[in-house]
């Protein structure tokens, strides 16, 4: 055998046996007569050897009756030699003691994989934003340092490797991935879900520019058996809800999707867009409940302007309970972060527009509002000044959501013929998606006349009956500062409601919970 120890078989077989972990694999492997160059045309004596630089893992003993073209001798079974996955020097920073250190957190890690959500607990951290520090985590790490739970690699500062790791699957060059990946895919992936492969995760990961390596390899470890499906939802969204782009467009877009995108800082309260393992922290299918049935009523909306993001931005702020203001109890509590104590009073999106594109536009007989992303969050207190309206402080939560691919936008309100064939959980997301889509453009929100406070100067046009802007005449695009002529204040400043016809330009603040400091 492959050691020089195995003798070759007068009769019969042996086989090649190895315990786990297993080997990395052999490659282009092939039967060898000699490894030497033969000495004559027909050489029938076998030499039972190599070529130089590749292993001999079997032999076959040749003889006068043998099939296999050695009338004496042995011929051998060659391969080349397989990438290592034990430690070769710090010279190879993936494929030796950092890769052997890397399989041992996962396999540590295997033997309680529920223990970072349902223990630990750590921050998820923010999808989007990039924002996840190393020295974030190390400080979290410090904190828990004692072990918690009922294994004993159920530590923090374990875990925070362990992601650190999985992180370069995502962020690192393909040449270098390999024995990192070979690890992972052996170890975790293959034993929940094929859609938690290196290979897909990367692709997921290098198809949306805008989400955060860290936060998402940690969504994965923190919701082993429900991130696959999750990932699955995530892409049976976007081409459900994402309309391509006008050719004309997609350069301008492109340019901007490589813009630093700094959307907030660090911190707990969490809010999932994809499926998670049901450990106190509510999804998005869950909040588009609470919205759709008025267990979530709207408190305010409010433009504002975000140049380092393309362009205008919506807020939402829901107050979790059907009247806004009023406190609600543990009856709600499904809408809140459990892991955090149940503290927070509101849910707020963010649906970023991308001036840059056709974000206005005739679709499906009205015009529509396309909507590059939308983030979600809790809220806890809210953080009013004197010179503009009150908002919910968006400090204390990390973010989650969806985003179209770059050549895309979710126009919303339009018809679309949502997926079949899905599992019960993911056609009810899809269901209340639409529903909450379609809301929000009937109220006017997400329509043309929310867009009126943010535009001035254009046309309109009749579309089914309805006055709707003209996207080809939509008029000029009020940044912040900018006082609207037909309002007579900064749109920026003020907090709306939209009633019947017209507008109400004040919202009351709730009462805060802690001091606001200077």
């Amino acid at each position: 055998m492959a050691a020089g120890g195995e003798q070759p078989c007068i009769s019969g077989t042996k086989h090649y046996c190895c315990k786990n972990p297993k080997p990395a694999a052999f490659s282009k492997c092939d039967w060898v007569k000699k490894g030497s160059p033969p000495r004559f045309e027909q050489d029938f004596i076998c030499e039972d050897s190599c070529p130089s630089g590749q292993i001999k893992l079997a032999t076959q003993v040749g003889g006068m009756y043998a099939d296999n073209g050695c009338f004496g001798g042995a011929r051998a079974y060659c391969c080349e030699p397989p990438k290592p996955l034990t430690p070769r020097g710090d010279d190879d920073p993936f494929g030796g003691k950092q890769n052997k250190e890397f399989q041992l957190l996962l396999e540590g890690y295997m033997k309680n994989p529920t223990c970072p959500a349902t223990i630990l607990n750590p921050s998820e951290g923010s999808m989007f934003g990039n924002t996840w520090t190393k020295r974030d985590i190390e400080l979290e790490a410090a904190e828990y340092r004692t072990l918690h739970g009922r294994a004993t690699d159920c530590e923090s500062d374990r875990f925070f490797r362990m992601t650190s790791f999985g992180s370069l699957l995502l962020t690192v060059s393909d040449s270098s991935l390999e024995p990192l990946s070979l690890v992972y895919d052996d170890i975790f992936a293959d034993s929940y879900d094929t859609e938690l492969g290196s290979a897909n995760i990367r692709s997921y990961y290098r198809s949306h520019p805008g989400i955060d390596p860290h936060a998402l390899i940690n969504y994965v470890f923190m919701n082993p058996t429900a991130a696959g499906q999750g990932l699955r939802r995530a892409a049976s969204t976007e081409t459900t809800f994402c309309h391509l782009l006008p050719t004309a467009k997609r350069e301008a877009a492109r340019e901007l999707s490589g813009r630093p995108k700094n959307l907030s800082t660090i911190a707990s309260r969490h809010i999932t867009w994809l499926q998670n393992i049901n450990v106190g922290r509510p999804d998005m299918s869950t909040i588009l409940d609470g919205i759709l049935n008025n267990e979530l009523s709207l408190h305010y909306a409010r433009w504002q302007h975000l140049n380092r993001q393309g362009g205008p931005m919506l807020e939402l702020a829901y107050w979790i309970g059907d009247t806004p203001g009023v406190p609600t109890g543990a009856e709600l509590d499904r809408f809140r972060d459990s892991s955090e104590g149940n503290a927070e009073r509101f849910v707020v999106f963010h649906f970023h527009i991308n001036e840059e594109t056709n974000w206005l536009a005739h679709v499906d007989g009205r015009t529509r509002i396309g909507v590059q992303s939308v983030q979600v969050f809790h809220g806890y207190d809210s953080d009013g000044r004197e010179d503009v309206a009150w908002r919910v402080d968006n400090t204390a939560s990390t973010r989650d959501g969806f985003a179209c691919p770059e050549d895309e936008l979710w126009y919303i309100g339009a018809a679309t013929t949502l997926p079949t064939n899905q599992i019960a959980e993911d056609a009810t997301f899809f269901e209340r998606l639409q529903r909450w889509s379609q809301m929000l453009f009937d109220e006017g929100y997400l329509a043309s006349r929310g867009a009126n406070l943010i535009l001035t100067g254009g046309s309109t046009v009749t579309n089914n009956g309805q006055r709707d802007i003209d996207p080809n005449d939509a008029g000029r695009l009020l940044r912040g500062g900018a006082t609207h002529p037909a309002w007579g204040q900064i749109m920026q400043n003020v907090n709306f409601l939209i009633d019947g016809d017209g507008f109400i330009f004040h919202t009351d603040e709730p009462a805060r919970l802690r001091r606001r400091t200077a």
